[in-house]
């Protein structure tokens, strides 16, 4: 995993410098950067599953190996994103969906911790989120957004609850239990978001950010001209 990791960051993420060099030059990505681009992330995902580590750890590094150009990661996500979301999304979580059994959740005992679990992770994330971005300043409405938004862990629990199950390391019920909380605390996080933040305020808080932001861009040259 190392010397995979080696090989990625030092060899192939400067071949691939000069693609993200041409999108930034001519502002599109043409169908044979598309090829390279997905297979860079399929052959790591396949190399690193060879080695005996999880395939999403190979297409973390693949990640990390490509261009950072802006116009890059911009031409990209517009290219793939409707691809990402519509197929692949889906097809993760109903993978999720087969292996999840809910007939092990029974019982007072089984519940119980069920409860415990998801009062644990909702609380933890949705008020330790708030509570800090209310101590940055910002004001009650934006610090419940900014934790509605938080809690939302639906993919990345998924992925290390489905690494677990495969490597043994946690149970059917366990599995379960987690997959309950990501679809519970997920799909709460619209609804509190839409609470906390209408969209009226929603408005008036950008607004209120941008002027925020220009006044510190402007302070330096106020003080400077004085």
């Amino acid at each position: 995993a190392v010397v995979f990791t080696a090989v990625m960051l030092g060899v192939v993420a400067p071949l691939l410098r000069p693609l993200g060099r041409r999108v930034e030059r001519t502002g599109r990505l043409g169908a044979n950067a598309v090829y390279v681009i997905v297979l860079v992330p399929l052959t790591a995902g396949w190399l690193t599953d060879w080695i005996g580590v999880y395939s999403v750890f190979g297409g973390f590094v693949a990640g990390l190996a490509m261009p950072r150009e802006p116009a890059f990661r911009q031409a990209l996500h517009s290219r793939m994103m409707d691809v990402v979301s519509t197929l692949l999304l889906p097809v993760f979580f109903a993978f999720s969906g087969l292996n999840t059994h809910l007939g092990g959740i029974t019982g007072g005992s089984m519940l119980l911790v069920l409860a415990a679990i998801l009062l644990a992770g909702f609380c933890g994330k949705y008020f330790g989120c708030a509570l800090s971005t209310r101590a940055l300043g910002f004001g009650w409405r934006e610090s419940w957004a900014v934790g509605a938004i938080m809690n939302a862990r639906g993919l990345m629990i998924l992925i290390f609850i489905n690494i677990g199950l495969a490597q043994g390391m946690i149970t059917q019920e366990v599995f379960a239990m987690l997959v309950l909380v990501a679809v519970l605390t997920t799909a709460g996080t619209l609804p509190l978001y839409k609470l906390a933040m209408p969209e009226r305020h929603e408005r008036a808080s950008i607004d209120e950010i941008g002027e925020r932001a220009r006044r510190r861009e402007a302070e330096p040259v106020v003080s400077t001209s004085g």
